[in-house]
């Protein structure tokens, strides 16, 4: 359509130039010059703002480089204005000529740059370039033209000559234009299925070869043509506007509010799952106290308040260290200090009530770390046992009259707490263990006096036999571990011991060492199960090589069951590789050195091939003969693959930083050792075969501004762990500067002590040239752009002298225009009632077109008058009083034949308080007349509403339709002058786009407020009010 509309306006203007060819006058045609190219300017400079503003979210390369030539675009197109014919000099004198050199080359530039941007759309481009990069060059293609045309333009090529009209040179410039435009459309559409918002660039670039077009016929710098190309560069303008506007800022601000909407509901749920926990906090059975990192309680739960009977006024804010007794404060301070270091534990504490009284409490404590894992402070259970210490220490007080028959009775007795740890131990016992009672009572008796490997099981059991799942058998057996880790087998008796209300609270247990008596049947035992469980595959073979043993883990590793191989060869089920020797000399050598430890490899059932570690012995008897061999056999596959991962691992590090330039080393304070990388030893200049120098010998690499603050960095990192970053510059022996990034951090052991450093150097001195070059490259342009803007601000001023010239010439007009136009509709009205004579239908019909375009071209010039007379302030209100009823009824009245033909009713509501009112009735009725006159022209079906009310000293009136409607996005020019809302392919309703822009106006002059409500396709509400009182002449 795009296409159609533009060819048909040419067509227009070609086939009738009778009709449609004109040359304007040189003042007329600067007005409509310089509003035409201003506009394009701001509109170029509007691309460029919002490419260059949203690259950064949209990531559209496509849109940079469009937004960049457009403000390379803008920049020409300025300073073609300013040298039009009929300007002010700009620098040197204004020229035909002149403007077109700026003109030809901002035409060029728009043509190279949309036929470039087609191969920047996303996901298609194959290179890309820096976004600075790109700014700097659109910058210094106007400043090279500007230098170029002003002071070298006896140069450069003639463009226009008086008289005659345009030059072969511009014209087959122009076609070269259309040529790159219609490549640059062809290539565009091809990619439209991929990117439907390329539409609108296709759209501008056919715009723009018409405008280029019309470019190549005119003659005259104020004709037609000339007019008319300016028409389709500003129509092509606003569409490229428009899809980068969609790209850079529509798309993101939907997938913003998308996130938005997702970040809410994700609120929603968090707040949710804070109140559920909340609830379960308040309603569990043990005590939750939350501290800060000062230890100020920040919670406490119902359970917390009732064991220590404040209120939560009371607790809240208050330190922890105000409600622990001060026997334990030192304790507590240490557990303090373990939750910064972010560490749990579980642990006794006596606590003070409000009532002066303590309570012994079981406190699981644990740290609270913040976002940045820094310590935010500490979350703790607690529960009160206070009774059941009581009860212990009663029992304790009975047991102590028993240590008598303990003491003298020859069994071992143990009594063991439902903590696990010894309560009480006799003399026997002792002497089994080899420990004092006192290295003994307390300690946890699984954990320090059973074995490992029991341990797990017994606690289970014992933890059964607490809580009483379990009863207690009449006789058990298990090992303990004396202090020499000797390992002695007890014949158990046990007993449960239960407190005044039947819960058992301890074990006691009354043991027989037995270890002797076990120990030969355990040898057996034990043999037999290290021949069956032992992880590595055992192999036993005799003189022949005939095996004769062949366990669990040799049946697993090799795939053979032990009765498919005893009694065969081992040699043949094997297959051992001995990696090129041969494998009789390697039998002579083990049988020889007696035993052999190496790395084979050997078949497996299935014939695949394993890597396998072999230790043999060789066995011999009572004569020394050999009569066997034993071999322990261990699959070795996944050491060879990690020892594999590892060299690779190893090589790829070598090569990322070699690559990166980045060295790293590390100091093993303890052994005051250090080791540098590959690539550390080449950024510093030393021998990689050498050892690193000392640290006073590595200083000296560096320049003396730089050792400070290194020698003053590795000291703070080794006092107090803070780990540096610096940028150090090497002490130079020959060639440009060399600078270096450093960063350290300390080693610490398992206990937090500092161990040694670590870090890394980088070669950073190339960056460091580029960082200067830039700062040289910034300054420079901060320069460039201080200057323009001096010269856009000088512009500024002379565009709006200008442009008050302007207004107050077309406010003194108003006469000299209207009287031409009242001839012509007088005189067609005339002619057409046929009082000059009878008109045959043809004649009518042409009669009539020209009144029509009268009126019309009158409604312009009175609307453009207006507008211009205000802006001018020479509008003269007639301020009095009147009925605005009558008023609002005269305007309806004169409008309701144009409604009627639309067959759209008119519906009036003006309330009964609706009178007289001060103002001006003539300026009111017109605010009415276009206010309805829009209304109807913009509805095609429904009705057309008014109404009028008095409220509060003003009087209210509403134009109601249920037409189109205005898009949010057009909301902000509604009231500007000259703007049409509805534009596009073609434009539907005729019209200036002054009349909402003159009431708004005239509705302001007389005190009053205009606004518009309106829903993209269900209608528009204006609503304006005016005072009912006021001052008048």
């Amino acid at each position: 359509m795009i296409f159609l509309f533009s060819l048909f306006s040419f067509l227009l203007v070609n086939l009738f130039p009778a009709l449609f060819y004109r040359t304007v006058n040189v003042p007329s045609y600067l007005v409509f010059h310089n509003i035409v190219e201003f506009f394009s300017i701001i509109v170029s400079l509007s691309i460029a703002i919002i490419g260059w503003n949203t690259y950064d979210k949209s990531k559209h390369w496509q849109t940079l480089l469009i937004s960049c030539s457009f403000l390379s675009i803008g920049l020409i197109d300025f300073m073609h204005t300013l040298s039009f014919p009929g300007m002010p000099d700009f620098i040197t004198p204004s020229s035909t000529n002149k403007s077109i050199l700026f003109w030809i080359s901002g035409r060029f530039l728009f043509a190279a740059s949309m036929l470039a941007s087609i191969y920047f759309v996303n996901g298609h481009q194959s290179w890309k370039l820096n976004k600075n990069y790109i700014l700097a060059g659109a910058l210094a293609v106007p400043a090279t033209l500007f230098i170029s045309v002003i002071y070298f333009q006896p140069y450069l090529p003639l463009m226009f000559v008086e008289g005659k009209g345009l030059t072969l040179f511009k014209i087959t410039a122009e076609y070269i234009i259309i040529g790159l435009l219609i490549l640059a459309g062809l290539a565009y559409w091809r990619r439209m299925p991929k990117e439907e918002l390329l539409l609108y660039f296709l759209g501008a670039i056919i715009l723009s070869i018409f405008g280029e077009l019309a470019f190549t016929f005119y003659k005259s710098a104020f004709d037609t043509f000339n007019m008319l190309g300016h028409v389709f560069k500003v129509a092509a303008y606003i569409m490229i506007y428009w899809g980068i506007f969609i790209i850079s800022v529509n798309r993101p601000y939907v997938a913003l509010r998308e996130e938005i909407t997702q970040r809410q509901k994700a609120q929603e749920a968090l707040k949710e799952s804070r109140e559920k926990y909340r609830q379960i906090v308040e309603t569990a059975n043990e005590g939750i106290w939350v501290i800060d990192q000062e230890r100020m309680t920040t919670f406490v739960n119902s359970h917390i308040l009732d064991m220590f009977g404040y209120t939560a006024s009371e607790m809240i804010g208050r330190k922890l260290d105000e409600f622990v007794v001060a026997e334990e404060m030192a304790d507590h301070h240490k557990e303090m200090l373990d939750r910064i270091n972010g560490k749990k534990s579980i642990y006794e504490r006596h606590f003070l009530r409000k009532d002066g009284g303590s309570i012994c409490c079981i406190v699981s404590a644990a740290p609270i770390f913040d976002d940045t894992n820094r310590f935010a402070g500490s979350f703790g259970m607690l529960t009160d046992i206070t009774r059941r210490k009581r009860a212990e220490e009663e029992i304790k007080r009975e047991r102590n009259k028993s240590m008598l028959y303990f003491e003298t009775a020859g069994a071992m007795f143990v009594i063991i707490n439902n903590e696990q740890k010894v309560e009480l131990i006799n003399r026997r016992g002792c002497e089994i263990l080899g420990y004092p009672g006192n290295e003994i009572i307390g300690k946890n008796w699984f954990d320090n006096f059973v074995p490992e490997r029991l341990r797990g099981d017994i606690k289970k059991v014992f933890s059964k036999l607490i809580s009483g799942e379990l009863e207690p058998v009449e006789f058990y057996e298990n090992e303990i571990l004396n202090r020499k880790g000797e390992e002695r087998l007890i014949a158990w008796h046990n007993k449960l011991i239960r407190d005044d209300k039947g819960r058992i609270i301890e074990i006691i247990s009354s043991g027989e060492d037995i270890t002797e008596r076990k120990k030969a049947e355990e040898q057996v035992r034990y043999q037999a199960a290290l021949l069956a469980n032992v992880n590595d595959a055992i192999v036993a073979s005799d003189e022949n090589y005939k095996l004769t043993a062949w366990n669990a883990a040799a049946e697993s590793l090799y795939g053979w069951k032990a009765e498919e191989v005893l009694g065969r060869s081992g040699l043949e089920i094997e297959l051992t590789d001995y990696g090129g020797v041969d494998k009789d000399e390697m039998l002579r050598t083990i049988a020889a050195a007696g035993r052999w430890r190496g790395e084979v490899t050997q078949a497996r059932k299935d014939g695949t091939r394993i890597p396998v570690e072999v230790s043999s012995i060789v066995l011999h008897d009572e004569k020394g003969r050999i009569s066997g061999y034993i071999s322990v056999n261990r699959d070795i596959t996944e050491r060879k693959g990690a020892e594999e991962a590892l060299r690779k691992s190893e090589k790829d590090l070598k090569e990322a930083q070699r690559l990166a330039k980045i060295g790293s080393w590390d100091w093993d304070a303890r052994t005051d050792t250090i080791t540098w990388s590959e690539e550390y030893y080449h950024i510093f200049g030393f021998d990689p075969t050498q050892r690193p120098p000392g640290y006073e010998e590595h200083l000296k690499a560096y320049t003396p501004e730089s050792v400070v603050r290194l020698d003053a960095a590795v000291k703070r990192n080794m006092q107090t762990g803070e780990s540096y970053e610096l940028d150090l510059e090497l002490a130079r022996t020959e060639g440009p500067s060399r600078w270096i990034t450093t960063r350290s951090e300390t080693k610490r052991d398992t206990m937090g002590q500092i161990i040694g450093l670590r870090g890394t150097a980088q070669d950073i001195s190339e960056r460091k040239r580029v960082e200067e070059e830039l700062i040289k490259y910034r300054d420079h342009l901060e320069e460039l752009v201080r200057e323009r803007t001096a010269e856009l601000a000088e512009a500024r001023d002379r565009a709006e002298s200008a442009d008050r010239l302007k207004s107050t010439f077309l406010a003194t007009m108003s006469h000299e225009l209207r009287t031409p136009l009242n001839s012509i509709i007088g005189f067609s009205g005339i002619m057409l009632q046929g009082l000059a004579g009878p008109l045959n239908d043809e004649q009518t019909k042409q009669m009539g077109m020209v009144k029509n375009s009268a009126d019309h071209l009158l409604s312009l010039i009175n609307d453009v008058l207006d507008i211009s007379k205000i802006e001018a302030g020479q509008v003269q209100m007639s301020i009095a009083p009147f009925d605005m009823r009558n008023a609002i009824e005269t305007a309806v009245k004169s409008l309701e034949p144009l409604a009627m033909n639309k067959g759209l009713p008119i519906n009036l509501d003006v309330a009964p308080n609706v009178g007289m009112i001060i103002g001006d009735r003539r300026r009111v009725e017109q605010i009415l007349f276009n206010l309805l006159q829009n209304a109807i022209k913009f509805t095609e079906k429904g009705e057309i509403s008014v109404k009028c009310q008095a409220e509060d000293g003003r009087i209210i009136t509403h134009i109601i339709d249920t037409g189109i409607g205005i898009k949010p996005e057009q909301m902000g020019n509604l009231f500007k002058p000259f703007i049409q809302l509805e534009s596009g392919i073609m434009r539907r309703y005729e019209g200036t786009g002054l009349g909402l822009s003159i009431s708004k106006k005239l509705v302001e002059m007389q005190g009053g407020r205009i606004k518009v409500e309106s829903a993209w396709g269900k209608g528009s509400t204006f609503t304006f009010s005016l005072p009912q009182r006021r001052e008048y002449p």
